[in-house]
């Protein structure tokens, strides 16, 4: 990463190169590589140091850090390809090597697009991704200077590239730095120390912008537009002032800044107060200029406060790719002798671990801990990516992630958590973890990263794109009793049976079935996740056995789970059933047929096997799909209807017609009545005497029977159905 250090005069080197590994040994990148020199802004070009950020007092500028890359974007034609190059310095030396997609030349009029810090591949020159930090931070070896976005002059190739060139690629910054002068003239904050520097504007100084590469030529530039009002510079260790007594003495932080005319908030925190300073009018932030702010603690408005060890997170989603250690993350040593340097944070790598230095490895164990996670979510989820080599096995002992809860300054026991997807530990690609953490919901919980290593096996841990969000759960069945219904031969259609369903996560059950005809299915509201399915089964009268599936689904709305299937079956009957079938017109009538006088709602049907008029004469029937399965030796409640003219008769059973020769409340049997039948639109059946009475079927308590009603008052009456005799 690159870090504002005190000038340091480099010379680029101009030859074939391949990429460095990133630790122990890595096979080269196959592919051209070439390498560019490159100069800062405002320096002759025999001065190949690198882009300046100017400084009146002390000439500060930024220079690269060995593992730093710079983007490039190859437009051939029109094809742009997204590449990088990595930056190499040693002592008073530098190479930029650019890694290129040909194998073997670039043609000629292939333009090379250059910005600064490379964070993945990017195609679209015109609108290239960059960013101003919200976080930034420092540490005891500079500071951190990927904040700082940067692009290039284009350069095109005037003729095809087969070697490397001696071209210069000068970098100019885009935006702005502030150095902050923190002392005290009370001698009773000198024994505070500085942790951080935060500027909250009236207006946008940070966040994403994107950036026309084609328009950079190193006298114009364009401002970018950005839309966050806060940034905040830590330092990874506090800086005591107990030397800071005057400016002279101060302890330096830098920040940078959008650039643009700024007013706001300076807040500065130290382990013991939090003090606050108002620009008291905006201040103008210059491309590529250092603007000096100073801070007297004694001047500020100083609130006391006790520094947390933790951040705390409180809402979800949560995401940190980890590219830089903005606080949220604390690393602690559990062994580590030797005081190395286990773990730092790349822009391209995220946080990476390593007891590997300088070509000896060492014995540590040393945790990357997480913010305590005190949300509001019933259901969380973990992802990150990682990537990894040269560990030992299993790779779950040396790298684990682990848990543990937090009630206010009670921290629980670590415990260990599985991590579903690890590395392959031979190349340095990287897969993604899921880690379900549902149950710690509803408690404040913390996470580690837990690296460790040995003498004899010092492994590289990288992770990235951390992420943690609260997740709706599928929808799921756990169960359904019983998965298998049968019924047997002498159960009557209609026989209702249930299955129990229960589930998880959803909000209703659904049911069909394969054969219609035979079953039918319905499902009752879930609650407290059970729903019942009600299965019925429609012809006992089916001659063999009828077999069929009951598919069951549960939602939440949007999402659906796969069918879980029950098995149902009908036993054929060894009895004999005679059918009828309702008819709704006089063209379905047929002279001297079987019929069945019905009262559907009932469902009743007038018994033919009476000769008087009596209460309750009638049989109770099952009616399914329209139609009446009576068994053979059942089957002595039918009438005959033949015509008689324009008329018919109406033969019970027992032999004796029925009929009434007035219009009066009656039923008579006898051998000559005839009656005019006709059909209503709703499928009911007038079955009209000589009298003019109407047969209806009388539903009033102590008095249900079928009967001819008057003309007059028939509609008080109960309609009915005719059913005719399957042939």
């Amino acid at each position: 990463m690159k870090r504002f250090l005190l000038p340091i005069a480099l010379v680029a080197v101009a030859a074939m190169s391949y990429s460095c590994a990133k630790t122990e040994s890595t096979p080269a990148q196959e592919g051209q590589t070439l390498t560019f020199r490159i100069i800062r802004e405002g320096t002759p070009a025999d001065d190949a140091s690198k882009a300046l950020i100017s400084e009146t007092d002390d000439g500060r500028y930024v220079v690269f850090e060995s593992g730093d890359k710079a983007g490039v974007i190859q437009l051939s034609g029109e094809t742009a390809t997204g590449t990088y190059g990595n930056i190499t310095p040693d002592g008073t030396e530098a190479t930029t090597n650019i890694y290129v997609s040909s194998s073997s030349s670039l043609a000629a009029e292939t333009v090379l697009y250059f910005y600064y810090p490379y964070a993945s591949k990017q195609t679209a020159y015109k609108a290239v991704p960059l960013n101003i930090p919200t976080y930034q931070s420092a540490n005891s070896a500079g500071y951190d200077a990927d904040a700082m976005p940067m692009a290039a002059p284009s350069l095109t190739l005037e003729e095809e590239l087969t070697a490397s060139t001696d071209e210069t690629v000068t970098y100019y910054n885009l935006g702005s730095l502030i150095k902050f002068k923190v002392y005290s003239t009370n001698e009773d904050y000198l024994a505070e120390s500085v942790k951080s520097v935060k500027f909250t504007a009236a207006d946008g100084i940070a966040g994403d912008f994107t950036y026309d590469l084609s328009t950079v030529d190193g006298s114009t530039f364009t401002t970018p537009t950005l839309s966050e009002t806060e940034i905040e510079t830590s330092l990874d260790e506090v800086v005591s002032l107990s030397e800071a007594s005057s400016k002279d003495n101060a302890a330096v932080l830098f920040m940078v800044v959008g650039v643009g005319s700024h007013s706001g908030t300076f807040t500065v925190t130290t382990d013991q107060a939090v003090y606050t300073y108002e620009l008291s009018s905006a201040k103008t932030f210059q491309r590529s200029k250092c603007k000096n702010v100073s801070f007297d603690l004694a001047n500020g408005t100083r609130t006391a406060q006790t520094l947390e060890k933790y951040k705390t997170v409180t809402e979800l989603p949560y995401t940190n790719d980890l590219s830089s250690n903005n606080g949220y993350f604390v690393v602690e040593d559990q062994t580590n002798d030797d005081n190395i340097t286990i773990w730092s944070f790349d822009a391209s790598y995220g946080a990476k671990a390593t007891a590997y230095v300088d070509g000896t490895r060492y014995a540590t164990e040393s945790y990357l801990v997480s913010p305590i996670f005190d949300v509001e979510a019933n259901y969380i989820q973990l992802t990150f990516e990682h990537a990894g080599r040269y560990f030992s096995t299993p790779l779950s002992t040396y790298a684990k992630l682990l848990v543990r809860t937090v009630d206010g300054d009670t921290y629980g026991e670590w415990k260990e958590l599985t991590i579903d997807n690890y590395f392959g530990n031979s190349s340095w690609t990287y897969v993604t973890a899921t880690i379900d953490l549902s149950d710690y919901a509803g408690s404040a919980f913390q996470l580690a990263f837990d690296y460790s290593s040995t003498t004899s096996a010092a492994g590289t841990w990288e992770i990235k794109n951390f992420s943690m969000t609260e997740y709706t759960p599928s929808p799921e069945i756990v169960s359904v009793d019983p998965t298998e219904i049968s019924y047997s031969a002498d159960e009557v259609a209609g026989t209702e049976k249930t299955i129990t369903v229960t589930t998880k996560n959803a909000t209703s059950v659904s049911a069909t079935v394969s054969d219609e005809d035979n079953f039918s299915v319905s499902v009752s509201d879930l609650a407290d996740g059970v729903a019942t399915v009600t299965v019925t089964n429609l012809n006992a009268a089916a001659e063999s056995t009828v077999e069929a599936t009951i598919s069951i689904t549960a939602t939440d709305g949007t999402t659906t789970t796969n069918a879980t299937t029950v098995a149902v079956s009908q036993a054929g009957s060894s009895v004999t059933y005679v059918t009828y079938t309702k008819i709704t017109s006089t063209n379905d009538l047929t002279s001297g047929a079987k019929y069945l006088i019905v009262y559907e709602d009932g469902p009743l049907a007038f018994d033919g096997s009476l000769s008087a008029d009596a209460k309750s004469n009638y049989k109770s029937v099952t009616i399914s799909n329209s139609s009446i399965s009576v068994a053979e030796s059942d089957d002595t409640f039918y009438f005959t209807i033949t015509a008689s003219g324009t008329n018919y008769t109406v033969k019970a059973k027992s032999g004796s017609c029925i009929g009434n020769t007035s219009d009066a409340n009656a039923l008579n049997y006898g051998s000559s009545y005839t009656n005019t039948i006709s059909f209503n639109d709703d499928g009911t059946v007038n079955i009209v005497n000589g009298g003019g009475s109407y047969l209806r079927y009388n539903a009033t308590s102590g008095q249900t029977r079928f009967r001819y009603y008057k003309s007059s008052t028939y509609t008080g009456q109960k309609a009915i159905q005719l059913y005719k005799v399957s042939e």
